[in-house]
Order: C-alpha cells, then sequence, then structure tokens
C-alpha cells in the first residue's frame, strides 16, 4: 500500500480505533464502532454494515439515519456479490457498473468489503469515483478488525452457553437416573433435547427386525412414534449404528448415506444410542447443527445410555429373582410332592410283589415300570424348565420351520400311534426364545398325551401381519380347565401333572418370546395358538 500522509494518518488513526473495536462486548457494539470509524477515521460518506439473516443481508447500523439502506436478497447486486464470493469490490460509478443496483439514485459510487461470513460492510458515496483503491484497502482493514471482534464474541458466547447447556445436561443426567422404565426415559429424553440443546426436532428409533422404528418424537417432529424410519443396511442410522461413529449431516440431498424419513429432513445429526439404537436431530434448514451441538448430542445420549443400562440391569436382576423364587416352586412341587407320592407307590407295590401270586406279581411290576417311568418324565420336565430359566440369551432370528421340523420327526419315532402332521412355509422367521421347538414340543405331546384313541396332531404356521401364527391342533378331549388356567396365571398352582407343567414350561418359553399364547374356541379337539413376532416386523 502506497500511502499519502493523510492517508498515513487514516492507518494510523486506524490502528488506534481497533483496540476500540476489541475492547466492544458484543457485535451490535463492533458493528457501531466500526461504522463511526469508517465515518470518522476513514472519511467515508454513508456507511452501513449488512448482516446475513435467512438469506437476506439486512442493514444492522449506518452512519446516516436517513439513508435509503434496505435489505437484499443475499444473491443480488454488489452486496450480494461481496457476501456470496468474499470479495471486495470498488464501484467507481454505479451507472455504469454491471452488478450494481443503488438503492437510490443518488448512490454513484462506493466501495464494498466482506466482514467473514457473517455480513458486509459498504460505504456509499453520492459522488462518482468519490473512493479509490486505498480507500478499500483501508475497508478490508477495518472489515478485518470487525470479523477478529465478531469471531471473538460469537466463540465466548458459544462457549459460554455451552458450558450452561453441558451444566444443565448434567441435572438432566441426574433427573434421568430416577426414570424406572424405558418409556419415561426415552419421553425425557426427547424432552431434555428440545428444552435444553434447543432441538426442535428429535426422535429416538430402535432396530426392530430389518428396519428402525421410532420409539419416542418430540412433539414438533412431522413424524410419531412407531413410524418406520428405514432399513439397516442404509441410511445414516444404519451407518451409525454399524460403526459406531456419530454423523453430522449439512445438506441431506446431496450426502450420499442420507436416506431422510420425511421430505422435510435437510440437515441432521445422528448419534449412536447402545448397540441398536440412534438419538438423531434433525431440521428442516440446511446446516443447522454443528460439531458442538454433536458433542452436546453425544453427553446427552451418553446419559440416557447409562441410564437404560441401569433399568436393564434392575429388570434381569428382579427378573432372575423372579426365576429364582419360579424354579425353587417348581423344584418344591414336583420333587417334594411327586417324588415322594411316586416313590412310595413303588415302594408300596414292591413291598406287595414279595408275597403276590405270579399273575398279581405281573400287574405290580408294570405299576412300577408306569410309575418309574411318570417319576422319569416328571424329572424331565423339571430339568427342562430349569434349562428355560437358566437361559438368559435374548430372542433371536429363527425358522420357524426348523423348529418344527425335529420335533414332529422325533415325535413321530416315540410315538408311531399318532398321527402327526406339519405345514409350516419355509421362508417365515420369527424372533423367539431358541426353547422354541421344546414349547411346540410340550404342545404336540400334551395333544397325544390326553387321547387314549389314536390321536392326530397338526402342526401349521402362517404369516398375519406383524405376527407369525404357530397352531398346535389335536383331535383329543380338549385339555382339563385347571391346566389350561395355567395360561392366566402367574405363577405355576398346578404341576402336580406332568402335562401341566409342560403347559406352563410352553407358556414360560412363549412369555420369553414376547408371544402369546391362546386357546380358540373349536367344535372338538383343542388347538393352541402361539403369536410371535415375526423377524421383519
Amino acid at each position: 500500500m502506497s500511502l499519502g500522509a493523510d492517508d498515513a494518518a487514516k492507518l494510523e488513526s486506524l490502528h488506534v480505533a481497533a483496540s476500540g473495536i476489541a475492547a466492544a462486548t458484543t457485535t451490535e457494539a463492533v458493528y457501531e464502532t466500526a461504522v463511526t470509524t469508517a465515518e470518522d477515521v476513514l472519511e467515508f460518506d454513508v456507511c452501513g454494515v449488512f448482516v446475513h439473516r435467512e438469506g437476506e443481508l439486512v442493514p444492522v447500523t449506518q452512519t446516516d439515519p436517513a439513508a435509503p439502506l434496505q435489505p437484499y436478497e443475499d444473491t443480488r447486486g454488489v452486496l450480494g456479490r461481496t457476501f456470496q464470493m468474499g470479495e471486495s469490490i470498488l464501484v467507481g460509478e454505479a451507472t455504469a457498473h454491471s452488478r450494481a443496483e443503488p438503492a437510490a439514485d443518488s448512490f454513484r459510487s462506493g466501495v464494498s468489503v466482506p466482514i467473514g461470513e457473517t455480513g458486509v460492510l459498504q460505504a456509499i458515496s453520492a459522488e462518482p469515483h468519490y473512493y479509490d483503491e486505498t480507500d478499500l484497502e483501508l475497508a478490508e482493514l477495518l472489515a478485518i478488525h470487525v470479523t477478529e471482534a465478531v469471531t471473538r464474541i460469537r466463540s465466548e458466547r458459544d462457549l459460554r452457553e455451552s458450558k450452561r447447556k453441558i451444566e444443565r445436561l448434567h441435572a438432566v443426567a441426574t433427573s434421568l437416573e430416577t426414570c424406572t422404565d424405558r418409556e419415561t426415559l426415552l419421553s425425557e429424553a426427547v424432552r431434555a433435547a428440545g428444552e435444553v440443546l434447543a432441538f426442535d426436532w428429535c426422535l429416538i428409533s430402535r432396530r426392530q427386525g430389518e428396519s428402525f422404528v421410532a420409539e419416542a418424537v418430540s412433539p414438533q417432529t412431522p413424524m410419531t412414534a412407531g413410524d418406520h424410519l428405514g432399513g439397516v443396511e442404509n441410511g445414516a442410522a444404519g451407518r451409525v449404528v454399524e460403526t459406531g461413529e456419530p454423523m453430522l449431516i449439512d445438506d441431506v440431498p446431496a450426502n450420499p448415506v442420507a436416506e431422510p424419513a420425511h421430505d422435510s429432513f435437510r440437515s441432521g445429526l445422528v448419534v449412536p444410542l447402545g448397540d441398536d439404537g440412534t438419538f438423531a436431530a434433525v431440521s428442516d434448514e440446511r446446516a443447522a447443527f454443528d460439531e458442538t451441538d454433536l458433542e452436546l448430542a453425544e453427553l446427552l445420549t451418553a446419559s440416557v445410555g447409562a441410564a437404560y443400562d441401569r433399568i436393564e440391569a434392575r429388570e434381569r436382576l428382579h427378573q432372575r429373582q423372579t426365576d429364582l423364587d419360579l424354579l425353587k416352586d417348581v423344584y418344591s412341587r414336583v420333587l417334594r410332592h411327586n417324588l415322594r407320592n411316586d416313590l412310595n407307590v413303588i415302594g408300596g407295590a414292591a413291598a406287595a410283589a414279595r408275597e403276590a401270586t405270579p399273575d398279581r406279581r405281573g400287574e405290580l411290576l408294570d405299576m412300577i415300570q408306569r410309575t418309574a417311568d411318570r417319576l422319569a418324565d416328571t424329572s424331565e420336565r423339571a430339568r427342562q424348565i430349569k434349562r428355560v430359566v437358566d437361559r438368559t440369551e435374548p430372542v433371536r432370528e429363527l425358522s420357524v420351520r426348523r423348529a418344527v421340523e425335529p420335533v414332529v420327526r422325533r415325535l413321530r419315532e416315540a410315538e408311531p400311534q399318532a398321527a402327526i402332521t406339519a405345514d409350516v412355509p419355509s421362508g417365515l422367521r420369527v424372533e423367539a426364545h431358541q426353547e422354541l421347538p421344546l414349547a411346540v414340543r410340550c404342545l404336540a405331546e400334551n395333544g397325544i398325551d390326553h387321547n387314549d384313541c389314536e390321536p392326530s396332531v397338526r402342526v401349521t404356521a402362517k404369516r398375519c401381519g406383524a405376527v407369525a401364527e404357530l397352531r398346535i391342533a389335536d383331535d383329543g378331549p380338549g385339555i382339563p380347565a385347571h391346566e389350561r388356567s395355567v395360561i392366566q396365571q402367574s405363577r405355576e398352582t398346578d404341576l402336580e401333572h406332568g402335562s401341566g407343567a409342560g403347559l406352563w414350561l410352553a407358556r414360560l418359553v412363549v412369555d420369553r418370546s414376547d408371544g402369546r399364547l391362546r386357546f380358540p374356541e373349536t367344535d372338538d379337539g383343542t388347538t393352541v395358538v402361539v403369536e410371535l413376532p415375526t423377524a421383519e416386523s
């Protein structure tokens, strides 16, 4: 910069004024000091600062309140060009400049310089060629000081705001610890995201089968709980769950991974929540979130995840204690009652056999054999119950045909007098406890054991919406009311008969599969329907 005496004095005064700009504590004060410096120090004519707001460049301060400065679209004229391209422009004669769109005919020349990415500093004069290259360079120096001050103020403001949000998130974490169920926890989480983090649209999703489903949604979000959000093999949620890494999306249409669940979503952030869920905040504006938002969202989801782990741990502990109490009750009833009775029968029959005639001795030996077989069956049923109770693995995806066919094959071998058939589609898959074959076996055996004639049992399955129906139908006399009642009981009340224990065991497996066991009315025989969630639902 080659300066004359006057320009050198302006430069020196500009450096002095810069300290005042740097000392400002608000952006408004920075802008006011900037235009005052442009007028008093740089001897600019009409000067104003335009700030970018929602697609427009809006004048926020000016040296002459009467000057007709007005908002411009951020792509129009010299002002828009300066902002969009980040380049300074010197206009010697507005009437001859291809981009000039002066707000008044009296505006003939000017300088326009960018203020970082926030706005534009512009000086205008009624005289042609009022400003020269030196004025432009001085204006650029002034704009640099303004940009640094605005950046500092906004950074300090953002830091204070982040600290406030973090402090409030700590309070949220404490409140989340008091939640006793998942529904309340997730509701509190989306509420906190709105009130603390100012995320207007947010939702929590969890994998169900091959897609993600919204579990909790903030009131303003254009979706509702239960909506499907996309498949697990694609989209941002699938990528986040697969990698365990959060994702910030500035422009949804331009992002190759994003597959928005709603047409209005333009930007968002997605954070993993546990092993199969996500927290997401979305907006209908581009670049609505930054790295700080992402970090705060991660803090929130960490608290939610920790609270959910505690809820699950409490539920597992409670379920385990219930199972142990139930198992104790089963062993007490089965082993103490049935074992004692059957051993008494065997002991009495053996004693009687010593004094009996040959014919009577044969009858007593048959009785001993039948009682021993019944005792073995009872012991096996107790062992099966313990096996189901002891298994703590979650439900898994199972093929219904693979669960049914081996059971049918073994029953045909063990019960040759029974007609046992199966009709199960090959592609039907469910989410169920891995002991599902045992439940099928218990229900099928129940139909055989209650029929004194030549029993007939048919096992069929079909998909009905989001559930699969597995039917076990027989032509026997039906299940006694006192044994059927175990379906309505929260605890086993009648285990004196092996069939009652088998029915209860089937219910235990179905319950642990998040399914339902029911008995539809039939004209003859008994039909038991097992309803299980399909793997795709």
